[in-house]
């Protein structure tokens, strides 16, 4: 009987660990959840293109796609003004069947296709032409 105290002192510090962890548990997953509700970035600025982060990796995108084994790029380097207006264009109205509006222009080029772009610009050069994307 004697050894009972030792038992029941060590059972109730089990059960109040045991709650501290149940309290804990909960408050992560309380504070996750309020967490969640906050509106770092807008979605709907990222789908528009409204960072420049984003018009940058739109631009590489473009720039990459290949069209009978050649990318716009390539098209770029080359010279080829009608190739490059055709696909690019192709993939602009992709992009506004997507709800996102763009406008890419091919400085030395001159190759301008207006899609109602605006914001933030991105430019990269390909082999000294300026190459720019609004969305």
């Amino acid at each position: 009987m004697l050894s009972k105290k030792g038992q029941i002192g060590q059972t109730m510090t089990w059960i109040f660990a045991t709650i501290i962890v149940i309290v804990l548990t909960f408050l992560f997953i309380y504070v996750s959840g309020e967490i969640d509700k906050i509106n770092f970035t807008s979605s709907d600025s990222l789908n528009r293109g409204d960072s420049k982060v984003v018009n940058q990796q739109m631009l590489f995108a473009i720039l990459n796609k290949e069209f009978d084994g050649k990318s716009v790029s390539d098209m770029i380097k080359a010279k080829d003004k009608e190739n490059v207006e055709r696909n690019v264009k192709l993939i602009l109205d992709d992009f506004s069947n997507k709800g996102i509006n763009c406008s890419f222009y091919v400085n030395s080029l001159d190759v301008g296709i207006d899609g109602d772009g605006e914001g933030t610009p991105a430019s990269i050069d390909v082999d000294d032409i300026e190459v720019s994307l609004w969305c």
